[in-house]
């Protein structure tokens, strides 16, 4: 796995786009290096620079699958109930790392929040995650049980399933398909096809043309007021 960003640059990045209930926690391959709580009201666990990472813990769970995982995790490891969020990720010119996205117990259900939407999604591309800021995914697909996130001409794979993401991202994604949630600033047009269906049309380059399901156009018309 390539190191994308040093450890400073993610935290300060991650730290803008994550809900404020939530802290981060990075690891190396045996220990924590650093810890920063979110506002007040986030969980505050006891770990510092030096910590050593516990079974049970969500960087222990990174650091074994070597992948991407998810889950509450008990108070006996840390003296708190919190749900987690882990990715591999390299620290410095050390062995594979974690980052472990702390939140309230509440997420578990739906893997977000009720009341807070999200700024950025961690897009998989083969073996690295990439923070991807909302406001740069054009449209989102569910396809072959997957999520996919495009941006920039990329597709990455998000762990979080369609109708999750629909009750978590700003106002400016609409659904307007089964499969399919568009971001509004990245559509060019949207017009009726031979067959007098509705389509979406994005910019250029993408150029994309998405189906509008029958069931979606009247939430679109109206919400775009056409």
């Amino acid at each position: 796995m390539a190191q994308i960003l040093p450890l400073s640059e993610w935290s300060d990045m991650l730290s803008e786009w994550l809900p404020p209930s939530a802290s981060l926690a990075f690891a190396d391959d045996h220990e924590y290096v650093e810890y920063r709580m979110g506002r007040p009201g986030a969980i505050k666990l006891p770990i510092h620079f030096g910590t050593s990472i516990p079974g049970g813990s969500v960087a222990q769970g990174v650091l074994a699958k070597q992948s991407a995982v998810a889950f509450t995790v008990d108070k006996s490891v840390f003296g708190s109930v919190y749900y987690g969020k882990g990715y591999p990720i390299h620290v410095g010119d050390s062995a594979p790392g974690a980052l472990a996205v702390v939140l309230p117990p509440s997420f578990a259900h739906t893997g977000t929040a009720s009341t807070e939407t999200v700024g950025f999604l961690m897009g998989q591309k083969d073996s690295i995650w990439r923070p991807l800021p909302v406001q740069s995914i054009a449209y989102i697909e569910s396809y072959l049980k997957k999520t996919w996130l495009y941006v920039d001409g990329e597709a990455y794979i998000s762990m979080i399933p369609l109708h999750q993401l629909e009750r978590r991202l700003p106002n400016y994604f609409l659904r307007i398909h089964r499969a399919h949630l568009v971001n509004l600033d990245f559509i060019d047009h949207i017009a009726r096809d031979e067959d007098a269906r509705y389509e979406v049309t994005l910019k250029a380059p993408i150029g994309r043309v998405l189906p509008v399901g029958q069931t979606f156009v009247r939430y679109l018309r109206e919400t775009l007021g056409f």
